[in-house]
């Protein structure tokens, strides 16, 4: 004999069967993949408070790393300040490559992109710029964009952090903010060899990143990692312990 149920069960049921669709269909365009070579990481671990990280050169303007609730992130201080990696050779970037890094930008700016990837190769320059509505990528020959998630985007954005990850590979380039892929540029026709992360920020402004990594690879896709492996590891997807619900990884503030 079928137990009935009532109505506040019911609905109980419906609204976690939404919920694991929605959280499932926010991840369905979620493809990347880390590469899994470090090229560069840093979370600033073995840096002083207050304190230029090392493993970083200082090109323009200023910047100290910060804590609070005890992790580490770079603090972007003054207008047209540019940071990059401090690296053994001047070339480093690899054809096929992934970066990963968390950032923060307060409600006050309203307008201001925040931190901004700079690609370069010589003279030539091409720019990432993750904005609180869309991402934009300025490349010699080309400029594109893509919109933000509703959930994030305009006044949503400000105030949390925010995990960046995009892809390099076979002249193509994907961009995710969170559990989204908000950016595809099918033909770059521009090869970076280094890289610099810029800011401009005005005092009394928070302007932040950290977990910053740069890795060769990520040019395997779920599929053939899981046949030649047979398991795949994912950067953005995890579930809630002894539950078939989906939590976000990313995109979480403090």
């Amino acid at each position: 004999m079928l137990k009935k149920l009532s109505f506040p069960a019911l609905f109980f049921m419906f609204l976690q069967h939404f919920c694991l669709a929605q959280n499932a269909a926010s991840y369905q365009n979620y493809d990347f993949i880390a590469g899994d070579k470090i090229i560069f990481s840093d979370d600033f671990a073995k840096d002083k408070d207050g304190e230029f990280p090392s493993h970083w050169k200082l090109e323009g303007g200023q910047g100290v790393i910060n804590i609070q609730n005890n992790e580490k992130f770079f603090s972007v201080l003054k207008y047209y300040t540019i940071i990059s990696p401090r690296m053994k050779s001047p070339t480093y970037l690899p054809s096929n490559y992934t970066i990963e890094f968390d950032y923060y930008l307060d409600a006050k700016y309203d307008g201001n992109p925040g931190v901004i990837l700079s690609f370069r190769n010589g003279d030539e320059v091409a720019i990432l710029t993750p904005g609180s509505i869309q991402i934009d990528f300025s490349y010699p020959g080309g400029n594109l964009s893509g919109d933000n998630p509703s959930d994030i985007k305009g006044e949503s954005f400000y105030d949390k952090w925010h995990h960046i990850a995009l892809a390099f590979k076979n002249n193509q380039l994907k961009v995710y903010i969170n559990q989204h892929r908000v950016l595809t540029v099918p033909e770059c026709n521009f090869k970076a060899t280094s890289l610099a992360i810029k800011g401009n920020a005005s005092e009394g402004m928070n302007m932040f990143f950290k977990n910053f990594r740069l890795a060769e690879g990520g040019d395997m896709n779920l599929i053939d990692k899981a046949l030649t492996e047979g398991k795949f590891v994912t950067s953005a997807i995890t579930f809630e312990v002894n539950k078939a619900g989906l939590k976000r990884k990313y995109g979480y503030s403090e």
